[in-house]
């Protein structure tokens, strides 16, 4: 569950200032978002999960994978996993990731000789994804706090102009899409992308995900053509004033082509 823009940004380039069609212009953002996912073979945002591989090589294949926080092997094949491997004992690959794509053992480790013996499980735990920066937005959980099942995140000020529907929020390490906004109330889908809904204290910051530049253009395109065509129930032509109709492009935009090029996951 995300967004890669907001409904803020989305309006902006649209030139909307209305509200009546926030809930379909917000939901057309998370559309075009999907749209990037599956065109690149990726996803640009990052998800908590813990994943087992067969393995048949001396390196593990993780792909998407962008940070380790416990790495586990199964030599015995009965998925008991009792082998945790230190940090100083494996080398997420390629070395000027993430995202890496596989795990290496160094040659001054006590694994190679071990797992070259035989086929074996791996567990690996972690982020999966793609690099993504946070940003702190200024404000913090109000003085109630939040338990772990409420969906209204009251925070310390007025919001309305620095959050959106849309956002990912990150509070500590949960968490939170953004549905609505009403001055210092926030309702939210709480426990995202693997995250774990938790109670949270008053004045622990607010932060919001940010995305990959290219990404956010690209996905920015896609939503904006997606809404203009809805205007014209999704037909194949437009009427452009005075130049009659024009057919849209049928495969892909070719500014979204050039701003992915080297985004997507081939194979």
């Amino acid at each position: 569950m995300n967004s890669y823009v907001h409904l803020g940004e989305l309006k902006d380039r649209m030139n909307i200032s209305g509200s009546a069609d926030d809930t379909e212009t917000r939901l057309q953002a998370e559309a075009a978002s999907r749209w990037v996912d599956n065109y690149c073979n990726r996803w640009f945002y990052l998800k908590t999960a813990v994943k087992k591989f067969d393995v048949h090589s001396p390196k593990i294949l993780t792909p998407h994978l962008v940070s380790v926080s416990e790495l586990a092997l199964d030599t015995a094949l009965t998925q008991t996993f009792t082998e945790v491997v230190l940090a100083a004992n494996y080398l997420p690959y390629p070395y000027d990731g993430p995202p890496y794509f596989a795990i290496r053992f160094p040659s001054t480790s006590v694994y190679p000789a071990l797992i070259a013996k035989q086929s074996y499980m791996a567990r690996v735990t972690g982020s999966w994804g793609y690099p993504v920066t946070t940003t702190a937005l200024g404000v913090n959980v109000g003085a109630s706090g939040i338990t772990s099942s409420a969906t209204a995140l009251t925070v310390s000020a007025d919001a309305a102009a620095i959050i959106y529907p849309g956002m990912t929020l990150l509070v500590e390490s949960e968490q939170m899409h953004v549905t609505a906004v009403a001055t210092v109330t926030i309702t939210v889908q709480r426990g995202i992308n693997g995250t774990t809904a938790a109670a949270h204290a008053a004045a622990v910051a607010v932060s919001r995900y940010e995305f990959d530049d290219n990404v956010v253009q690209a996905t920015l395109i896609m939503a904006v053509r997606l809404s203009k065509r809805a205007d014209h129930g999704y037909a194949n032509r437009m009427a452009v004033g005075d130049l009659g109709s024009i057919a849209p492009f049928a495969a892909v935009d070719p500014d979204v082509k050039q701003l992915l090029h080297r985004r997507r996951r081939m194979g």
